[in-house]
């Protein structure tokens, strides 16, 4: 249900950074195949179920895998050059994204960063708080075993800040319980 709402919020925010209702064409450019990753799947249904009320064309792309930064860079240039009006994109690097994401702002696209935060300026960011999300995940892991238990973070792909910002988060609160990260 959470991330149904994420995708409404999202369509709704690329339209109003478009223009509101003069968009016509919408980019929701997300990390990884909608269809394998129920947050994306739900995403890609909210958005789409929006869209649809909005009367606005959504094209949906995502590269193979969430480590494709090339195949995410050059979905974006095709759609730039298919003048979309707006954009909510989900970089797969933020870092590598972010003159592709120049490009389009200068291009008069609308651009939100959806559940990853990109490093361009003046962004809107729709995502949750994964450094908070992370730190809530380790105060439950403390309430759950001995102070003083070693403990292991599993981390995804460090390029992306939203894993970056989970590692720290449960760093700081598993150490902070007094568990040993290993």
């Amino acid at each position: 249900m959470k991330a149904k709402l994420l995708g409404l919020a999202s369509a709704l925010a690329i339209l109003t950074a478009a223009g509101g209702a003069h968009a016509e064409t919408v980019l929701l450019s997300m990390k990884g195949p909608g269809a394998g990753n129920p947050f994306w799947a739900a995403v890609e249904a909210g958005a789409k179920e929006k869209a649809a009320e909005l009367g606005v064309e959504l094209v949906v792309l995502a590269p193979p895998t969430e480590s494709d930064v090339q195949a995410q860079i050059a979905q974006v240039e095709d759609q730039l050059v298919k003048n979309i009006d707006a954009m909510a994109i989900a970089p797969t690097d933020p870092n590598a994204l972010g003159p592709i994401v120049d490009q389009a702002i200068q291009q008069g696209v609308g651009v939100v960063f959806v559940d990853t935060k990109g490093i361009n300026d003046g962004v809107t960011f729709i995502g949750t708080n994964n450094e908070v999300g992370a730190a809530l995940a380790a105060d439950f892991i403390c309430k759950n075993i001995d102070k003083g238990s070693d403990v292991a973070i599993l981390q995804g792909i460090i390029t992306q800040s939203t894993g970056k910002a989970r590692a720290d988060g449960a760093k700081k609160g598993l150490t902070d319980c007094g568990l040993n990260v290993v």
